[in-house]
Order: structure tokens, then C-alpha cells, then sequence
């Protein structure tokens, strides 16, 4: 695969997408763009959620209702781009229509309060299902009814912090816990704690987040809080791959200093190939592909490596990047690459062409007066 792009790629458009104390800004947690790329979404530690164009950075307008820290946003269905989803500490998942930023539908935990809050979430199934992860159950709704079909609390004993419903075998659905377990579920059987149907794999310490890659998606790439990497085999339900000391080795592969946290992974479409996002407390981050040795047996893991850093993204942000949206596969050719969020507040637009820097900042009037809330980066979110 070639390397994705220029080594040090431009930064584009700088956003101050919330504002607080300069000592204490307002987060941005995650970005999630709709299929047709006219809609950006963007959460921030404010319980807002404001809506860009990605490709010029044009500000939208703004979502607003959740009332405890937003745990996801995701426009789940290419057949209607202008639905937006999001979940939150506040016990709720959310429709939105970004056409006129109103909220249309809502999912309520059925126990609402300290206990109800949701942390992850995710649209599929082979019956259209949405499935939310709380602090210790997993909660199937039909989507169409808004019915709630299941509630299982027998499957991990502390946060859920990841629910993710497979891409091609949609009958699955695996989950991910602050307890080290991730949970294999077959949706097509039925969802109740004394009939359910699952296989688990113990990564041994608590879960941040994790994704499926490969060409069919057999595998899954696992990312702890103690910011260490794995990766899983999902038809052999065993560990294929370990890197230890992972901030330490990333750390090797690039002339910035040390890493000191990871943030995500990605795989171009249809291949096997896997890249770690991994960033300083200086806000520069970078993409480092991961090597996979033959192991010394087939009944132990491989001991993961990693390659040269393949970009750098420096410049943009001042403090930790807590999310990344790529606009492509890494290594194409087009113009606009990704666009990242972090702790310091900023929203940055990244470009492999000569983009010259502009900053910008739109704020509405409910934005202004921040609003409390917890931002530590380790919670179950």
C-alpha cells in the first residue's frame, strides 16, 4: 500500500468550534460526516452538537437537547443522509433531521437516572435493530417501532462501552466492556439473558474502542485505556495479534515527541491493512501502520510491530486530539484528507494540496455560556 500522502500534510481550515475558559476550553469528542458529505456533525463537552459542510467548513447550525456528555454521533442509514443519530450520559439516543436541526424521535433507557446512562451505540441487525451500550446492560430497540426488544444485563458487569453491529454478517453483534470482555451476540437468536446465543474473548483490562477490518471484516482491532492495541480474530474467537509497549513503539517512528495516547485505527476498504492514529499532548498526531510477523506457533499471537510513521498532522491543534473523520482511504489523491477534533476546542480541516490557513470561528448563542459536565478522556465513552 502506498504511504497516505505527503508526509506533513497542510492544515486547511481551523475552527474554534466551542469556547470556555482558555485554560479549561470546551471539547470537541467526536465528528461523524453523512454519505452524500453534505453534513458534518461535530459533539462537543458543551451536550451541543453543530453541523459543518466538510468540505468548505461552512457552519449549519446546531443540535440541541441532550442534557449529560454526548457519547456518539453517527448518521447510520446512506438511504437517508439527513438523519443524525447521537447517544448520551443523559439516557437518551436521538434522531435528528439536519434539514432544520430539529429532533424527531428519541430512545429512552428504561431506568432513566445515575444508572441509565448510555455510552456507545450502533444501527443494524437483520431486522433494523439499534443497540445501546449502559453501565452494565446491553439494549436492543426495534427501530421502526421504537419498541425495546431487549435487555440483557447478564452479559458484562461493568460500562459498555462499545456495541457494534458486524458489516456483512449483520445477525452479530459484538460488544465491548471496562470489564476486558468482548461479546460475540447473535441478534438472530433470541435476546433474553436465559436464551441468549454468544461467545466472548477476555482482552484481560478495561475497553475504549474497537472496529472490524480485513476484506470481509473478519478481524477486529481493539484499543484498551491503558493505551495499548490488539487484534482479534472473529471466526477463530481468539487474539491473532499483540503490541506491547505500543506508545513506546509508535514512539520510535517518528521525529515529534513521545506519544502519549492512541486514538483510533483504520483500514483502507477491502484490504487487510491496518493503521494506529496516535498523537502528543502538543496536539501533532500521526498514522503509523501496523506489521503483522509470522507467529512462532499458530496457537499463540503475533507480536504486532509497527512501520514508519505514514503522515503528520502538526500545526492544528494545541492539546490532545480526541477524534479524526478521513474523507478518503489513505492513500488517495484527493485534496481534502481529514478533518480532527480536540481538547483544545478546535475543529482542523487537513489537505495533501498547498492550502493556505484560515482561521474561523461561528458560535450561537446557546454555545456561549459553557455548561458543566465531565471531560475527563477516560470515561467509559
Amino acid at each position: 500500500m502506498a504511504a497516505p500522502g505527503p508526509k506533513h500534510l497542510k492544515l486547511g481550515t481551523s475552527i474554534q468550534a466551542s469556547f470556555g475558559d482558555p485554560e479549561d476550553p470546551d471539547y470537541v469528542f467526536d465528528i461523524a460526516v453523512n454519505g452524500q458529505k453534505t453534513n458534518m456533525a461535530v459533539s462537543l463537552s458543551t451536550h451541543a452538537i453543530k453541523l459543518y459542510h466538510p468540505e468548505t467548513g461552512a457552519y449549519l447550525g446546531d443540535c440541541v437537547g441532550h442534557t449529560g456528555t454526548i457519547s456518539g454521533v453517527s448518521f447510520p442509514d446512506e438511504n437517508s443522509p439527513m438523519l443524525l443519530l447521537s447517544s448520551s450520559a443523559d439516557g437518551t439516543i436521538r434522531t435528528w433531521d439536519v434539514r432544520n436541526r430539529k429532533e424527531v424521535a428519541a430512545l429512552k433507557h428504561p431506568n432513566p437516572g445515575p444508572d441509565g446512562e448510555i455510552w456507545s451505540f450502533s444501527v443494524g441487525g437483520i431486522t433494523n435493530q439499534v443497540a445501546a451500550g449502559t453501565n452494565s446492560q446491553v439494549l436492543v430497540w426495534d427501530w421502526r417501532t421504537r419498541n425495546l426488544i431487549s435487555n440483557l444485563d447478564e452479559l458484562h458487569t461493568e460500562a459498555v462501552t462499545q456495541v457494534h453491529y458486524h458489516p456483512t454478517k449483520r445477525e452479530l453483534l459484538v460488544t465491548a466492556s471496562v470489564d476486558g470482555l468482548i461479546n460475540i451476540i447473535d441478534t438472530s437468536q433470541p435476546l433474553t439473558n436465559e436464551d441468549v446465543q454468544y461467545e466472548t474473548m477476555s482482552v484481560g483490562t478495561s475497553i475504549g474502542k474497537i472496529g472490524f477490518y480485513g476484506t470481509y471484516s473478519q478481524k477486529l482491532w481493539c484499543l484498551t485505556h491503558i493505551e495499548t492495541l490488539s487484534v482479534w480474530d472473529l471466526e477463530e474467537k481468539m487474539q491473532a495479534a499483540e503490541f506491547k509497549e505500543t506508545r513506546t513503539n509508535v514512539s520510535f517512528h517518528w521525529g515529534l515527541d513521545n506519544v502519549n495516547y492512541l486514538i483510533d485505527c483504520y483500514s483502507p476498504k477491502d484490504t487487510d491493512d491496518l493503521w494506529l492514529a496516535a498523537g502528543n499532548t502538543d496536539g501533532a498526531m500521526g498514522f503509523f501502520p501496523a506489521r503483522f510477523p509470522k507467529p512462532v506457533h499458530s496457537s499463540v499471537p503475533s507480536l504486532g510491530l509497527f512501520g514508519d510513521v505514514g503522515c503528520v498532522l502538526e500545526g492544528g491543534h494545541n492539546n490532545v486530539v480526541r477524534s479524526v473523520w478521513l474523507s478518503q482511504n489513505l492513500d488517495s489523491e484527493q485534496s481534502l484528507f481529514a478533518w480532527t477534533g480536540g481538547e483544545d476546542g478546535r475543529l482542523c480541516s487537513w489537505s495533501q494540496s498547498g492550502a493556505v490557513e484560515h482561521g474561523r470561528s461561528w458560535v450561537s448563542n446557546n454555545l456561549v455560556m459553557k455548561k458543566g459536565g465531565s471531560k475527563a478522556r477516560h470515561s467509559p465513552y
